[in-house]
């Protein structure tokens, strides 16, 4: 296995290569099988963006090519240039048909999330559980009077059951100076306990309001199917948090606020590169886990229903469903594209030069540090 650890730190951020060239070229993997399921003409597929290096064989009809551009690749289907309604392009296909196309990519790239987070996984890298457990009791404090343990798991605090240590946290302090039922787990047995917070003038310093150290249980995987399942639970997380985080970016950018972005702002090709980069040095699991991340993020920027995007060309089979058949010309739907794929392009470059200056200029590559 090579250890990408060992490599120099001017060329690392070269490692961008092969991770969007993986993650474009099985996007464009699923457009194509779809096309082939809706007997959509496919005029090439291309391994690699234009110019072409070569022609690799013909098949049915489908050059497949070597492009120079190692980025990935492409699916040229009939009617995508001209003859928009000619005989086997995506244009005369039904909507269903269309949308089925469309939407191919991007759930390509959703399915390749889960398989990626379980090689990590399968790897020893542990997961936490969804309960939180005790890993330190303060002597003296009310989880002591309450009877707690370390190693006790939280099923239920108040009407609670959580999930994180924020919801744990959260229950407690909205309970300061009553008492609060709780269930917990120990040694398989289930317990109904009842703990009474202390107020902030009661809580010693360098302690909380129960006494208690939490954290989320840890579980490492025993074989690849339970890895795929921790991949799935994974994956599932991210997507949430991404949408979450979009749905901030927006609100921003129609109500600016201090505190409404969400952290991390916005990279762009540069700043994945950058951020590919260091993950690289670290090692390939977390370069794997980087090229999962993004895989989820290809998933969700496609679905969104701006121009040129297959969100965006979805909108367009949506609204031919809901006129009944009848759509927008080929010609015009095109012409949309066309200016949002050059609105796409220009907020890239705009985008890729604050990255560039942020790298130039030594600005910590994570908000955080």
């Amino acid at each position: 296995m090579v250890d990408l650890s060992l490599l120099s730190n001017k060329l690392a951020w070269l490692a961008v290569i092969p991770v969007l060239g993986i993650l474009v070229f099985w996007h464009e993997l699923g457009h194509f099988l779809a096309a082939l399921w809706m007997k959509v003409k496919v005029e090439e597929f291309g391994f690699g963006y234009p110019p072409r290096m070569a022609t690799l064989f013909e098949r049915k009809g489908i050059k497949f090519t070597l492009n120079w551009l190692p980025l990935g690749g492409f699916v040229r289907m009939a009617g995508e240039e001209s003859g928009f309604d000619s005989e086997g392009s995506l244009n005369s296909k039904k909507p269903y048909q269309r949308a089925i196309v469309l939407l191919a990519g991007p759930l390509m790239n959703l399915i390749l999330a889960p398989i990626l987070y379980a090689i990590v996984f399968t790897s020893g890298v542990s997961y936490p559980l969804g309960k939180v457990e005790i890993n330190a009791v303060a002597p003296g404090s009310p989880a002591v009077q309450a009877g707690l343990q370390v190693g006790d798991q939280f099923l239920l605090v108040g009407d609670t059951r959580p999930t994180s240590t924020d919801d744990v946290r959260a229950a407690i302090l909205q309970n300061r100076g009553r008492p609060l039922p709780i269930t917990i787990l120990r040694g398989g047995q289930t317990l109904n306990l009842t703990i009474t917070p202390r107020t902030a003038a009661e809580t010693p310093a360098g302690e909380g309001a129960a006494g208690i150290a939490i954290e989320r249980g840890l579980i490492t995987a025993a074989n690849f199917g339970q890895a795929l399942t921790m991949g799935v639970q994974r994956t599932g997380e991210v997507v949430i948090l991404m949408t979450t985080g979009l749905g901030q970016l927006v609100r921003s950018l129609i109500a600016p606020a201090p505190d409404a972005a969400p952290m991390g702002g916005v990279a762009g090709p540069v700043g994945i590169a950058r951020i590919t980069g260091e993950l690289a040095r670290q090692g390939i699991l977390p370069l794997i886990e980087l090229t999962a991340f993004l895989s989820l993020n290809f998933f969700i920027i496609n679905l969104l229903p701006l121009p040129a995007l297959d969100g965006g060309r979805l909108v367009f089979v949506l609204l031919e469903a809901l006129r009944r058949g009848k759509r927008i010309p080929p010609e015009r739907e095109a012409l949309v594209h066309l200016v949002g794929m050059v609105g796409l392009l220009a907020l890239m470059a705009v985008i890729s030069y604050f990255d560039l200056s942020a790298w130039w200029s030594g600005a910590p590559l994570f908000p955080a540090q």
